[in-house]
């Protein structure tokens, strides 16, 4: 008896519309970068010997191999997660010091990319956009696919 051989997903999540599983799996990247960067820059002798925010563009170029390798695309809801462990694990270190929380995520992202040019502020709206935008195109690629 043949058994149907299923067809791994395309890189489109939806029949020529929709949102690249690679963009997703950038996203989820981003994210996880971030939530293994923000502990590891308050440990000070790891800090003192490695950049941790090399790990959100380490992150950011794993996971859409991952994505690639493996064929599996990430929910919305696993960057909705993240994005709260995020938020859960910045007011667990820093507390409600709005000065740390918008200026220690900008600061990791301005090391770990090398974008020693950007100020804090530009790099804390960039990120602060990438979020946004991010989740915004993940919405409305959602409500295109139903």
């Amino acid at each position: 008896m043949m058994h149907a051989v299923e067809k791994p997903p395309s890189l489109c999540a939806g029949p020529g519309k929709g949102f690249s599983l690679i963009f997703r799996a950038v996203l989820v990247g981003f994210t996880l970068g971030l939530i293994l960067a923000v502990p590891a820059s308050s440990w000070v002798w790891l800090e003192m010997r490695v950049n941790a925010g090399l790990l959100i563009p380490a992150a950011t170029l794993l996971c859409p191999v991952f994505t690639l390798w493996r064929r599996n695309a990430f929910s919305y809801s696993l960057f909705l997660m993240g994005q709260t462990i995020l938020v859960i694990i910045l007011l667990a270190i820093y507390g409600f010091d709005r000065g740390a929380l918008w200026v220690v995520p900008a600061s990791l992202f301005r090391e770990g990319f090398h974008f020693t040019g950007l100020t804090l502020k530009t790099a804390g709206l960039t990120v602060g956009g990438i979020f946004l935008g991010g989740n915004f195109l993940w919405m409305f690629s959602l409500r295109q696919s139903k």
